[in-house]
């Protein structure tokens, strides 16, 4: 995936460059859309999640225009309301991506995207979110992110400490957020029984990066979160859901 983007970007003309994966597809004015009003360096947008043709999802967002955008003071607020983990729904400018040799990178297959993203906005100076949601993202099940990765600590760890460079400070909520997913990922594959999964499962545990964001939740975490910290040991179990499911009924 990453190589044949990168090669699409050596070979693509014109002033923007969007990008749509195979198994998906757009709304009549999705790119109608999507191409900046206003110049705007980076225009990035909702989507739908469908399955067996049938929308499941929809992720929206808020209109936001950050003009000036300074990667540095304004990244952390973006951030928090779009959580750009896709290239789907977005907008670049080619010239941007050209002159900084800004590119997917392909020794990994998943977090490519966001890896990107960061990338790519370091080099903006105007941001907008639209509230369009006309890109229809297709679930499918033999899709790279249905797959087994055992490297997903390592990559959720690189992407939070790529997110945290650009803010200039540590963000325990962003640490929280991708130790979940790299844990979830690890937990769902030990259920369906890759024996590595739950190595790799405890190591994720045990990750002091991580690990180091307990303080913080326990001291701002919604109660249900809070609870949970003292309860992280659950996902060495196979009854994790309904554990998590019985602290947020706690928490009410």
């Amino acid at each position: 995936m990453s190589e044949s983007r990168n090669e699409a970007l050596k070979i693509s003309k014109g002033d923007y460059v969007v990008f749509i994966d195979a198994d998906d597809f757009v709304g009549e004015d999705y790119i109608k859309n999507l191409i900046p009003k206003n110049n705007e360096d980076f225009v990035y947008s909702g989507y739908k999640n469908v399955k067996n043709n049938i929308v499941t999802e929809e992720i929206a967002y808020k209109k936001i225009n950050i003009n000036p955008f300074k990667c540095s003071k304004d990244f952390g607020f973006f951030w928090d309301k779009t959580n750009i983990c896709f290239v789907l729904g977005a907008c670049y400018k080619k010239d941007i991506i050209k002159k900084n040799n800004i590119k997917f990178d392909a020794s990994i297959n998943i977090g490519e995207d966001v890896i990107f993203n960061i990338e790519y906005l370091k080099y903006c100076n105007s941001v907008c979110v639209t509230e369009n949601t006309d890109y229809f993202h297709c679930d499918n099940e033999k899709s790279l992110v249905h797959k087994y990765y055992d490297c997903r600590e390592k990559v959720e760890e690189k992407i939070s400490k790529l997110i945290e460079n650009n803010m200039n400070r540590p963000n325990y909520r962003c640490r929280w957020f991708h130790w979940h997913i790299a844990l979830d990922h690890y937990l769902l594959w030990y259920k369906k029984g890759i024996k590595d999964s739950k190595l790799r499962l405890r190591k994720c545990f045990r990750n002091q990066y991580f690990k180091e964001t307990i303080k913080y939740i326990r001291k701002y975490g919604s109660l249900d979160e809070k609870i949970e910290t003292y309860m992280m040991n659950i996902y060495l179990y196979k009854h994790k859901n309904i554990m998590l499911k019985f602290i947020k009924l706690l928490s009410k």
